[in-house]
């Protein structure tokens, strides 16, 4: 099912960012601990980084959204045009960092991010379906009624796939600002996100049927 892919996908995630932790660890010891990564070690830290984990429960609801989203979008449109109109998430990111972390952008920057915007446009405008099209070419009712159930479905996937990337954006802003006000790494949030998705995930696969 898509929930134990996602699931599958975290726990990767976790291992990977858990290994790095320990290789952190050691390169800022005085020399080097013995071991990989013991049962010890890796309870403590599991404890220690689930006291300051609560903030990290909101970007895993916020993942969790986006990735149902692009399964969502990927049913009813390419992955080239998914692929495309994902880049939205740049404009989006940039408008919530002068939002949320008052960051300043230059002219041309905004040049640049309205130029992005509009070719995304385009980009939808020109490979959507056209309801007309399928009108002309057949004057059946059913013909008519096809291209306007195609152009419906296009339609929402174009709509999660933008959704999905202005949650990205909101993602990348919120996972900034919670690491410019802690202590702790990079990869040591990323093992609280992996925690708090499994938490969700593996719930959800495991009541999935197959194939879902």
């Amino acid at each position: 099912s898509t929930k134990a892919i996602l699931a599958v996908g975290e726990m990767i995630k976790l291992c990977f960012s858990l290994c790095m932790v320990r290789r952190e660890q050691q390169r800022e010891a005085s020399r080097p601990q013995p071991g990989g990564l013991g049962v010890g070690w890796l309870l403590h830290t599991l404890y220690r980084l689930s006291l300051t984990s609560a903030t990290m429960a909101v970007p895993a609801l916020i993942f969790l959204a986006m990735n149902l989203l692009s399964f969502v979008a990927l049913r009813r449109i390419s992955a080239s045009a998914f692929t495309l109109i994902q880049q939205s998430k740049i404009v989006f990111t940039a408008v919530l960092s002068r939002l949320l972390l008052n960051k300043a952008l230059s002219m041309a920057r905004w040049r640049a991010l309205l130029t992005l915007l509009f070719a995304v446009l385009i980009i939808c405008n020109q490979t959507g379906p056209s309801a007309g099209a399928c009108a002309e070419s057949s004057k059946e009712a059913a013909a008519q009624a096809f291209g306007l159930e195609q152009a419906r479905t296009y339609a929402v996937g174009v709509a999660a796939v933008a959704t999905e990337a202005a949650l990205s954006g909101l993602s990348n802003v919120y996972f900034e600002k919670v690491l410019k006000s802690t202590t702790l790494s990079l990869w040591e949030r990323n093992v609280q996100l992996a925690a708090y998705s499994l938490l969700i995930y593996v719930p959800m696969a495991y009541g999935a049927p197959p194939f879902s």
